[in-house]
C-alpha cells in the first residue's frame, strides 16, 4: 500500500529520485533529537553541565545565544569534555526509533552538527555498514573512500567525542573551524567535490537561530552565488526573520513539519518505493558472532581503531554490565591515538613497535572478555 502523503505541495519524489541517485545529502542537528526524559537537547546538556551556574568550577561562560563555552582554565576543557561524554553515554529511548528510520532511509552522505555517537551506534547495533570522518582541526583528512548507499560516509561537522581536541566547544574553536576547512586543511577536497555535487539537500534540526549557521554553509559552498538549480528542504525554523533569511540567501524551502516528522514521512515514502535499506539478516548470537568475526579481520589488516570503534559499538547495548570494558576499552583507544599521533609527526622512538603489540594484545583480552559478557 503507497504511504500517505500529508504535504500536499511537497513533492516527494524529488527526495526519493535523489537518493536513488546518490545526490541527496543530509545535514542532521541538534534539534532532531529528544532529550532523555523529554525536552531539547541542547539545553538539557546546559543543564547537566550547570553551565549557567556562576559557580560552575570549570565553565567560567555559557554563551546560551551560540551554545559555546568560555572555561575558567584551559586544562578545565578535558574536564567539560568528559561531562559531556557522560551526558551522550545514557540512553536516549525517545530518540531511538527515529535514530533506527534515519539508518534505514539509503542516504550516501550524512553530516552531522553534534558530537555524540548516538547515529553511529544505532548503524552498528543494525549490522549495517558506513564510513565514520569528524574535523579535527588542522589535522591532515583521512584517506577518502566515495560513499555510497550500501556504505554511508557519517561526518561529525563539529568535532567527535572520540578525539577530544577535534570538538568546537568555544568561539576560538569556531575561528579554528573555518579557517581551516576553508582552506582545506582538516576535509578533504574530495568530500566538499561530492558534497558540491549533489542536487538535493536536507536540513533537519539545524540551529538556524545560531549566528554562525550562515558561515558554516558558506564555507561549505552551500550559499546560492556558488551552485544553481538545486533543491533544499529544510524543517522550518521558530523566527521568520530567520526563515526569510535562508530562503532567501541559501534558497532553502521550508517543509511544514518539524524534522521528526519529516523523517517519519520520509521513511514512509522510501518503504513505499522499496528504497529502504534491508534489515540484517542474522539476528541474536549469529549477529554477535559476526560482529567478533569483523573485529578481528580489522585487526588481521592491521586498521586497530576500526577494530576498537567495531568493539565500542557490539558493547554499548550491553550497558551497564559493559561499563567497566568500555572504561578500558576508551583508555586503550586514547594510548593507540596518542601511538598514531606520534607516529605521525615523526617521533616515534624504537618503543613504538612493542607499544602497538601490547594494544593489539590488550584489545584481544577486552575480546574475550566481551564475548563472556555478550
Amino acid at each position: 500500500m503507497p504511504p500517505t502523503n500529508t504535504h500536499t505541495t511537497f513533492d516527494w519524489e524529488v527526495v526519493l529520485d535523489a537518493l536513488e541517485d546518490q545526490k541527496c545529502v543530509l545535514f542532521l542537528g541538534p534539534q532532531l533529537y529528544t532529550a532523555p526524559g523529554g525536552g531539547v537537547m541542547e539545553e538539557a546538556l546546559a543543564e547537566a553541565l550547570g553551565a549557567q551556574n556562576p559557580d560552575n568550577p570549570f565553565i567560567r561562560n555559557y554563551y546560551e545565544e551560540d551554545g559555546f563555552f568560555l572555561f575558567r582554565e584551559a586544562r578545565f576543557r578535558r574536564r567539560v569534555v568528559r561531562q559531556i561524554r557522560q551526558f551522550y553515554e545514557q540512553p536516549f529511548p525517545e530518540s531511538q526509533e527515529l535514530l533506527e528510520k534515519v539508518a534505514r532511509i539509503p542516504f550516501h552522505l550524512i553530516f552531522l552538527m553534534t558530537p555524540d555517537n548516538l547515529l553511529l551506534d544505532t548503524l552498528r547495533r543494525g549490522g549495517y555498514p558506513f564510513q565514520h570522518d569528524f574535523y579535527f582541526r588542522n589535522q591532515p583528512a583521512k584517506d577518502y573512500v566515495f560513499p555510497t548507499r550500501d556504505n554511508p560516509l557519517i561526518y561529525h561537522m563539529l568535532g567527535c567525542l572520540e578525539e577530544d581536541e577535534s570538538l568546537v566547544l568555544t568561539h576560538n574553536d569556531l575561528f579554528d573551524y573555518l579557517h581551516s576547512v576553508f582552506n582545506s586543511n582538516s576535509m578533504h577536497q574530495e568530500l566538499k567535490t561530492e558534497l558540491a555535487d549533489a542536487y538535493n539537500y536536507l536540513f533537519l534540526g539545524l540551529p538556524f537561530e545560531k549566528w554562525y549557521l550562515q558561515l558554516l554553509l558558506r564555507v561549505l559552498s552551500l550559499h546560492t552565488d556558488k551552485l544553481k538549480s538545486l533543491e533544499r528542504f529544510a524543517s522550518r525554523p521558530e523566527a521568520p526573520t530567520e526563515k526569510g533569511l535562508f530562503e532567501e540567501q541559501f534558497n532553502i524551502e521550508f517543509v511544514p513539519d518539524q524534522a521528526p516528522a519529516f523523517i517519519e514521512e520520509l521513511y514512509r515514502h522510501c518503504e513505499g518505493r522499496g528504497l529502504l535499506r534491508p534489515l540484517p539478516e542474522q539476528s541474536g548470537h549469529g549477529t554477535v558472532e559476526a560482529a567478533f568475526a569483523k573485529i578481528q579481520k580489522w585487526i588481521a589488516r592491521a586498521d586497530i581503531q576500526k577494530a576498537m570503534e567495531e568493539l565500542k559499538g557490539l558493547l554499548e547495548p550491553y550497558r551497564p554490565r559493559s561499563e567497566e570494558l568500555l572504561r578500558e576499552l576508551l583508555l586503550l583507544m586514547s594510548s593507540y591515538q596518542n601511538l598514531e599521533k606520534q607516529s605521525q609527526l615523526g617521533i616515534d622512538g624504537p618503543e613504538a613497535g612493542k607499544e602497538k603489540n601490547r594494544i593489539i594484545y590488550a584489545l584481544l583480552n577486552l575480546m574475550d572478555e566481551a564475548k563472556k559478557l555478550t
